[in-house]
């Protein structure tokens, strides 16, 4: 019950814009003002045409300096603030008729930057508090979570999810533009981005379903895990030279995204249980596929690896979710066989020969269900 007190006066220290506090104490209101004013600098810098790092470098020296993110409170009031104020700003401008989209989205656009810069600047501006760059950005991730999932609960409806949405979307263009992505650290990095992802899926924030699958669709994020090297192969290696040894390598950021896909094929098999299937169901249901043609397309050796695990979420009456899986193939794979060819053997294909790669775990599940020695003793059998 105390932590359940401590969390709610918190929220409401720092809530939604529309909800008017009375019991915020002087000081409280005092470092409101405070960091709502160094926001707004930072506005002022992001919109100058001729900021460079330098300046940036500059005014996170600053920022430092007065304190004003000291610990993890003031760090989560900031961040809460900086949102609540670009939501308001969208709004705004979005119901205005002469509005322009770049200037609702221009406050969002900035607190990204803000945070990708806080990443790649973390210990190397002084005074800074030196921490690891992956920590420091998961740390930040958890707290934009929970105000999208503050925002979802106070607005209902009126949620807004484009915004949260540009803000994760931003983060990860800024991320991919300021070169941390060649950072020795880029790994655990986006396995951040990953587990946030995930806490965000559907069955937890039902409001924020359209963003989500955006997300996690996202050119940055999908490329970037998925193609994660090795950690025991270093990315200028030249064993990267031969494509086949490449896609070997390629497959330490497989398991996180392959929990995202399960939860997203889970989520759509759900909502196309229903008799009449709702306009926003098929809605989504087209976005899944399309991610699922890009998957079989750019990274057939995923999908090709992983259709138990996706399978195993599809329900049977979603059939063309579980062709399309079961039609992957490896690349190595020049062209299949055709089934309906008179005397085709398969048999005799030299493929048949290989051990097809099948990631995760398939023996818990026949232990659990008391079956791994019967089954065992029918294949070695032959019956």
């Amino acid at each position: 019950l105390p932590v359940a007190n401590d969390i709610i006066r918190k929220l409401r220290e720092s809530g939604v814009p529309e909800v008017v506090n009375p019991y915020l104490s002087d000081k409280a209101q005092a470092k409101r003002d405070q960091m709502e004013y160094i926001f707004s600098e930072w506005i002022g810098i992001y919109k100058f045409p001729g900021a460079t790092d330098r300046t940036y470098v500059s005014f996170l020296k600053d920022v430092h300096n007065r304190q004003v993110m000291n610990n993890q409170e003031d760090s989560a009031l900031f961040f809460r603030l900086g949102i609540d104020i670009s939501v308001a700003m969208f709004e705004h401008e979005s119901q205005n008729p002469n509005g322009s989209l770049d200037e609702a989205f221009l406050y969002i656009d900035a607190l990204a930057k803000l945070v990708v810069l806080l990443v790649k600047f973390q210990g190397e501006t002084a005074g800074s508090v030196r921490a690891n760059k992956a920590s420091y950005l998961d740390s930040i991730l958890s707290l934009l979570v929970l105000v999208l999932n503050h925002h979802q609960v106070m607005r209902g409806e009126a949620f807004n999810q484009r915004v949260f949405f540009r803000l994760f979307s931003s983060i990860l263009c800024e991320y991919n533009m300021c070169g941390l992505a060649q950072s020795d650290q880029h790994k655990d990095m986006m396995f951040a981005f990953a587990n946030k992802f995930l806490s965000l899926q559907p069955k937890f924030v039902p409001g924020f379903v359209y963003g989500w699958l955006s997300l996690v669709s996202h050119r940055v994020f999908m490329s970037g895990m998925l193609n994660l090297p090795d950690c025991a192969v270093s990315a200028s290696s030249e064993v990267f030279e031969s494509p086949e040894v490449s896609l070997l390598t390629k497959t330490q950021g497989w398991g996180p995204y392959c929990e995202i896909m399960q939860a997203l094929l889970s989520y759509m098999g759900e909502q196309l249980k229903p008799a009449n299937v709702s306009y926003v169901a098929k809605d989504l249901y087209k976005g899944v596929l399309r991610i699922l043609l890009i998957l079989h397309h750019d990274f057939p050796e995923f999908v090709a690896e992983n259709h138990f695990q996706f399978c195993n979420v599809i329900p049977a009456h979603c059939a063309q979710l579980r062709n399309l899986v079961l039609s992957a193939y490896p690349s190595s794979f020049h062209k299949l066989p055709d089934p309906f060819r008179e005397g085709l053997k398969p048999e005799r294909l030299d493929e048949m020969r290989d051990t097809p790669k099948i990631a995760g775990d398939i023996v818990a599940p026949l232990q659990r269900a008391n079956i791994k020695s019967a089954v065992d003793a029918a294949l070695q059998s032959g019956n």
